[in-house]
């Protein structure tokens, strides 16, 4: 049984679907950096290879749709090794925590629960029409990134 279910994928290329799976993405991530920010010293990525200019493209649209299609052969392989939605959910959000945690490891911890929306995202969403998986994962995924891509643009 699916606990996202109130996620249909047969809505997953509407702005609903969309804008339901971002709010479940980012505001418990949002929430839980604010707590750990007070306890201890939190270590921020940094992005200073990439200019200015190419700052919020590189964040909002190009990392992420390159994050996704990385994720389609992830979430295939994983669905090979054991055709289970947590397994497969799990597996894949762990190792995107682990792939952001080599420049920032707590940018690792705080990555985890979005992937687990984006993962199932994808998850259900090939089973049904692979173009709107892609699309609708890459969408929560670059709106995810989006207000953090304008505080660094802003320096906050």
């Amino acid at each position: 049984m699916n606990p996202f279910t109130f996620l249909r994928f047969s809505d997953c290329f509407s702005l609903v679907y969309i804008t339901k799976a971002f709010a479940l993405s980012y505001l418990p991530t949002l929430f839980l950096s604010l707590i750990v920010a007070v306890i201890v010293r939190v270590e921020e990525p940094t992005f200073d290879h990439i200019g200015p200019e190419l700052l919020l493209p590189s964040l909002v649209i190009i990392g992420p749709m390159i994050e996704t299609l990385i994720m389609w052969p992830i979430i295939f392989i994983l669905e090979k090794i054991r055709n289970n939605y947590f397994f497969v959910v799990i597996t894949s959000a762990l190792l995107w925590a682990a792939f952001h945690s080599l420049q920032t490891p707590t940018w690792g911890f705080f990555i985890f629960w979005p992937f687990i929306i984006f993962s199932s995202t994808m998850y259900i969403g090939r089973k049904t029409d692979k173009s709107k998986a892609l699309f609708a994962t890459c969408a929560i995924h670059a709106l995810h990134n989006f207000p953090s891509a304008l505080a660094l643009m802003v320096d906050v």
